[in-house]
């Protein structure tokens, strides 16, 4: 190689020397290294804060030091690289502030709004800078604080909420009778209803007013994503009678007896008395003196049933003592089935079914209502058709009796009132029970105009969870909204609130807006079950949801909100505690606590839940997998990739199969391994996979090209050729990836010139730095043996010299690099072993106290005690000669050697 080639190679070898020095955590880098993306620059100096102060005004940025080495590194750096011309001008050294002492560089910056915010970052001990411009199209700035806090902004595809079929499916929405086996609260959506639905947010997203970026925010699966169907607001029958206070005498008073001639009619009117000066021992008496002296006659059996049935009642009044209460209801319910007066039966029935509705005796007052109703037919009594069809259809759908209800709503004389907004109430309710929101949607903006405003609490409720259950967000947000302005004092107004905040979350509002809501929805809740879900979604937008999280993020400003109160930890139950173990699962990944993620995975009881939920979380419990062979292959650990790799395919197997970067950590480990067989199980399903899209918790680090490597690497190994030059075929030609392994093939097939002049051209260029070290290793373990096995040239000392030099002897995954290496130099010193004998001395002492046991040592040994001979240094070489002879363990060539040498000694030599 000439000299002007190998210069070259030298000079080539500069980004490959840092590389190196990277590697090795003993050796410090003054390079400034630049990050750049859409939204802002960054800097990263490898310089605690103390060393250096860095400020900033509208014109131009300042960087003062203490140290002179730093502030010369620092000018020499950022005078070497190329300024950012979006942020910077220009640079002017100051040189030594007079006044301060201290050294300043200052950076003219290229516009008045370039904002900066700098912070240590505590893993490597270094300064980060992040630069960015303040335009009025950017984040708001909240966002652009935490987004400048933040460790690195992960490069991830901004998402819309595209549920496609990795999205958990739940039952189906049909127009139909829901099956019984099915409980009323699953999950909201199905896949047919979400294709919808994501066809609507597509649409909406691209409105004007929303012109806020959610570039820093994963899509709505990715926070506390469950969802479910809320209960509709049942219309509510008003309070009849009001029983603390009324007895059916309001309704039916006690009259006096006519004139009357006979003694019994005076005693029927004694008994009138007693009853009402309320003293109901002495009536009581007089009733039992009535019964021994007459046979009674059935209009006076009626009056002495209901007098003890009200003074039973009054005294229930006095002395709130439940059991004389039910005592009376039941002579009311005797006399009822008793009595031919009309007046006195609407009386009764009226306070019977008050009475059972009280109760929540629905059966109860199902009976009585149906009896009333039929009751009020027959003698035409419209008034009260309308109370007991009311308290029909109330009690049947307290029952969950839909079919029933949908049948007795037909009814022609139900029909007479059932067009008004009461009405219209329970229909909306039964068609939600079945599931018909299309119908409720329907009817609704076709009744709209003509209904008064504000719409009945019912009717304002149903129909926004109903555009809800069909994805039309906008619709129901405003429904939501009427609901909130005009019935805030309702409890259900806290549900309202919450489907507010979910409604512009699902629509993809601004952040600050959605966490705003969901804040509201938090403090004006009155309901536990309402403010603890909002608590949850707050957590999944603002935790869970952020791409990059600030170092604040964790504290109790956020996660803090698991933590409930005493009256929500009663409502954590059923869909809310699956939603609270899915948020907290995914705090932990969002963390990356892998290894506690999988801990809390395996308590929770997912056997016992509906297979949809479970599907969600198996999913994202292959994504935790994930992150745990990430954490072991990149930090080397190829065992544990294998082990970790047994120890979770239960009961993950079924997705990690569809994760490429799962198979490439598995095979790649068990090739690292020379568990060729193991590797090429897993090498031969890449080709099969189909892999999935949601979720992707864990960054994937691996490309096509990686993969077909992969597999190039396994047919190396078997000395398949033509296979492996197929797979090769298939990378970008001229690529890193594709030099690399064209010079392994050269060194597979014995072309060892072609080898090592091909490896010497990649070596030169600064791409070398980017190959995995691993690669790297064994692409320089190769150039190291074609470089001993073919003809040596003068520039053979020079480079490896400069292979060797940016190398520690602390990076272990190098030493067998270093090792061969400084083998190969002590062989070029030996050339001259006279001019080069300092060199030889110090390649010995450092290679026996590194390779002791190396299979070089013999060589080296042999070189160094020949070079002392020709250094005239006959005693200490006679001696290092015999050491190897004796040695049991030296090759019989260097003992031949050895001997000789000592035989072609002269008594010149004072032997």
């Amino acid at each position: 190689m000439s000299v002007i080639i190998l210069k070259k190679f030298i000079h080539g070898l500069n980004i490959f020397f840092l590389f190196l020095v990277c590697c090795t955590s003993e050796v410090i880098s003054a390079s400034i290294k630049q990050e750049k993306t859409e939204r802002y620059l960054r800097w990263i100096l490898p310089f605690s804060k103390d060393k250096i102060t860095i400020s900033k005004d509208n014109k131009s940025l300042m960087i003062e030091t203490l140290d002179s080495s730093i502030y010369e590194a620092l000018c020499q750096e950022l005078k070497s690289k190329s300024l950012d011309k979006e942020y910077f001008k220009s640079i002017i050294p100051t040189e030594k502030n007079n006044s301060s002492g201290a050294y300043q560089l200052a950076l003219q910056l290229s516009k008045d709004n370039v904002e900066m915010f700098q912070f240590r970052r505590e893993e490597d001990q270094s300064l980060i800078i992040d630069f960015w411009v303040n335009n009025e199209d950017s984040a708001s700035a909240k966002d652009t604080e935490e987004l400048t806090k933040s460790e690195k902004i992960k490069k991830k595809k901004e998402l819309s909420i595209e549920i496609k079929e990795d999205w958990i499916e739940p039952d189906k929405v049909v127009v139909e009778k829901k099956k019984e086996e099915r409980k009323k609260d699953e999950l909201l959506f199905a896949k047919e209803k979400l294709d919808k639905i994501t066809e609507n947010v597509k649409l909406l997203s691209e409105s004007p007013q929303r012109n806020e970026k959610k570039t820093t925010y994963l899509d709505f699966r990715y926070g506390s994503s469950f969802l479910w169907k809320y209960e509709p607001i049942m219309p509510m029958i008003e309070k009849d009678i009001d029983l603390t206070v009324k007895t059916p005498e309001f309704l039916y008073p006690v009259v006096d007896r006519p004139k009357f001639k006979e003694e019994r009619e005076a005693h029927l009117q004694l008994m009138i008395n007693f009853y009402k000066k309320r003293n109901f021992g002495f009536m009581k008496k007089s009733i039992d003196l009535f019964e021994k002296r007459y046979k009674l006659r059935p209009n006076e059996r009626e009056l002495i049933k209901y007098l003890s049935a009200l003074s039973l009642i009054q005294s229930h009044f006095k002395s709130s003592n439940p059991s004389l209460f039910a005592s009376a209801i039941v002579l009311l319910e005797e006399l009822l089935q008793e009595t031919t007066d009309s007046t006195m039966k609407q009386t009764l029935y009226r306070y019977i079914i008050q009475y059972k509705i009280d109760q929540k005796d629905y059966v109860g007052s199902l009976k009585f209502a149906r009896d009333f109703f039929i009751f009020s037919q027959e003698k035409n009594i419209k008034s009260q058709i309308f109370i007991s069809s009311k308290t029909i259809m109330f009690a049947l759908a307290k029952l969950g009796e839909v079919d029933k209800l949908d049948k007795f709503m037909e009814e022609p004389s139900v029909q007479d009132w059932l067009d008004g907004q009461e009405g219209l109430g329970f229909k909306f309710y039964s068609m939600y029970l079945r599931g018909d929101f299309g119908a409720i949607t329907n009817q609704f903006e076709k009744r709209e105009k003509g209904l008064t405003k504000p719409f009945y609490p019912p009717i304002l409720f149903t129909v926004a969870e109903a555009y809800f259950n069909l994805g039309e967000f906008e619709k129901s947000l405003a429904l939501y909204k009427d609901f909130v302005k005009s019935y805030s004092f309702i409890s259900e107004a806290s549900f309202a609130r919450l489907r507010i905040a979910l409604n512009m979350d699902l629509l993809d509002y601004p952040f600050t807006q959605v966490t705003s809501s969901y804040l509201e929805a938090i403090n004006l809740s009155t309901l536990a079950k309402a403010r603890y879900e909002a608590k949850l979604r707050y957590i999944g937008l603002a935790f869970n949801r952020k791409v990059t999280l600030a170092p604040n993020d964790s504290d109790k400003t956020i996660l803090g909100f698991f933590d409930y109160q005493m009256d929500e930890e009663i409502q954590v139950k059923d869909n809310l505690k699956q939603l609270l173990w899915l948020t907290r699962l995914r705090s932990l990944i969002r963390e990356k606590k892998y290894e506690l993620a999988m801990t809390y995975w395996q308590t929770l009881p997912l056997d016992e839940i509906d297979s949809s939920y479970k599907e969600v979380f198996v999913k994202d419990g292959t994504e935790i997998v994930i992150g745990l062979l990430q954490e072991s292959f990149t930090a080397n650990d190829y065992a544990k990739v294998l082990k970790r790799w047994g120890m979770y395919q239960m009961p993950f197997s079924e997705y990690l199969a569809k994760s490429k970067d799962a198979l490439y950590y598995i095979s790649q480990s068990a090739l690292k391994l020379n568990l060729t067989d193991i590797a090429q199980q897993y090498i031969e399903k890449f080709s099969t996979v189909q892999e999935y899209n949601f979720p992707i918790w864990v960054d994937r680090l691996h490309s096509a090209n990686d993969f077909d490597l992969l597999i190039f690497k396994s047919y190396l190994k078997q000395k398949n050729m033509t296979a492996a030059r197929s797979t090769l075929a298939s990378l970008t030609k001229n690529s890193l990836l594709w030099n690399w392994g064209q010079a392994m093939m050269m060194f597979e097939e014995k072309k060892l010139p072609e080898g090592k002049n091909f490896t010497e051209s990649i070596l030169i260029t600064e791409k070398v730095s980017k190959l995995d070290k691993q690669d790297l290793v064994d692409l320089l373990l190769n150039y190291f043996d074609a470089q001993e096995n073919v003809d040596w040239d003068e520039g053979v000392r020079s480079r490896v010299s400069a292979i060797l030099q940016g190398i520690s002897i602390e990076n272990l995954q190098f030493k067998n690099v270093i090792e061969k290496g400084h083998y190969l130099l002590t062989e070029c010193y030996a050339r001259d072993s006279v001019k080069d004998f300092d060199n030889i001395e110090k390649s010995w002492n450092f290679f026996k106290s590194n390779f002791p046991e190396s299979g070089y040592i013999y060589r080296m040994n042999y070189i160094y005690a020949s070079s002392l001979i020709k250094n005239k240094k006959f005693k200490q070489g006679r001696s290092s000669l015999d050491d190897l002879i004796k040695n049991a363990k030296t090759p019989s060539y260097i003992r031949e050697m050895a001997k000789n040498d000592i035989n072609s000694l002269t008594d010149s030599a004072n032997i």
